[in-house]
């Protein structure tokens, strides 16, 4: 089964940064409800399900003990709804917005860029603008250091063409309305594609192709109630989705969908992200706060050979859900995709890397439930 790129698509245009994911949590409920009918979102947002329509989700979260002699072991995959992006912190008197970042955002890609406000009347359209060269003194040695630094969020403001705060209100714009770069869809050279949002909106569509996939089975028939699928909040901000669902319910495995910032890229030292795009998906060793099982790395690995596939691991920055999960005693296996230029409107990946690794990932469950 081939990655869908449609449904890539759908996913990146659907804005949803940390804490407004309703739009892209909405789209996902209408894909799987094809699938199965077990599924809810919990108080903070995660949108959970499980494959077999008789079973009670409810109930398993409120056991501590699984029965794994008998039952084999319980798995979950996740993968994290929400992007990085901004909200309105103030509307100026002139019209103009001031913003607040939301994840980790660098303030270089603020300037010159076009972006949307998601108000409650729709998509407003909006630009941060930038000071022009000829609105500026002669630039000598000591003024090129004042007016040509990388101006702070703080210090940046948003233009939808208002022209008094009276307008921009009428407009349907409002304070903490979120804000995201203006979405686009590149199909690059070949098998390259870039967007805004693709960490970590191919861990989603990835979820809905895997639980497709293993409700397509007629032979996995009472054994589909050891998987769990969680589409969570807020990651981008600590992994707050997952750390309550962490907190409410208990698996033996846990699968962990999402990017590995490669390096193969001019001027960044490779060893700080050893991966390449084209080469296959990756087993992310180890971030700044979780270690994947070696085990279930091995097992991978395994598979990974078996079946053909292309295989890159190695440790890498930031974090992932899977740090509260293994927290609370979960095996992780933190399962990636190569994507460069991560947490930018141009993040990069390639095609051949995710039909790779939705293989890997299908392949790797068939191999704990048989």
């Amino acid at each position: 089964m081939p990655f869908s790129i449609e449904l890539i698509k759908d996913l990146v245009s659907k804005p949803g940064v940390s804490g407004y994911e309703e739009p892209v949590k909405n789209f996902i409920e209408e894909k799987i409800k094809n699938y199965t009918r077990s599924y809810y979102t919990d108080g903070i947002g995660n949108l959970i399900a499980i494959i077999d329509p008789s079973y009670s989700f409810s109930t398993r979260l409120q056991s501590d003990n699984f029965d794994i002699a008998s039952n084999g072991p319980t798995i979950l995959l996740t993968a994290h709804m929400d992007e990085i992006g901004m909200v309105v912190s103030h509307i100026e008197d002139d019209g103009s917005l001031r913003i607040r970042k939301i994840g980790l955002m660098d303030d270089r890609l603020l300037i010159g860029r076009e972006i949307e406000v998601y108000s409650n009347n729709g998509p407003i359209p909006g630009v941060i603008g930038i000071r022009p060269p000829h609105l500026m003194p002669s630039l000598n040695d000591i003024e090129m250091k004042k007016y040509h630094k990388v101006p702070k969020w703080d210090e940046v403001y948003v233009d939808i063409g208002a022209s008094s705060r009276e307008e921009a209100e009428e407009i349907g714009v409002m304070s903490m309305d979120p804000i995201c770069f203006k979405k686009n869809f590149l199909h690059l050279h070949e098998s390259r594609i870039a967007a805004r949002s693709l960490d970590d909106r191919v861990g989603c569509a990835l979820l809905i192709q895997v639980l497709e996939s293993i409700c397509k089975k007629t032979d996995m028939q009472g054994q589909n109630d050891k998987i769990t699928f969680a589409w969570t909040v807020q990651e981008e901000i600590g992994s707050i989705g997952a750390r309550s669902l962490s907190n409410n319910g208990r698996w033996d495995i846990v699968l962990v969908i999402d990017s590995y910032a490669c390096a193969d890229v001019p001027d960044v030292p490779y060893h700080f992200g050893p991966a390449s795009l084209g080469k296959g998906p990756v087993i992310r060793m180890m971030d700044h706060y979780s270690i994947s099982d070696k085990n279930l790395a091995k097992q991978a690995i395994k598979i990974a050979k078996k079946e053909g596939i292309p295989l890159q691991f190695g440790p890498t920055g930031g974090f992932t859900d899977g740090m509260h999960f293994q927290s609370k005693g979960s095996s992780i296996l933190m399962l990636s995709f190569p994507i460069r230029y991560m947490h930018s409107p141009v993040e990069m990946v390639d095609l051949n890397d995710l039909d790779n690794l939705l293989k890997l990932v299908v392949a790797f469950i068939d191999s704990i439930l048989k």
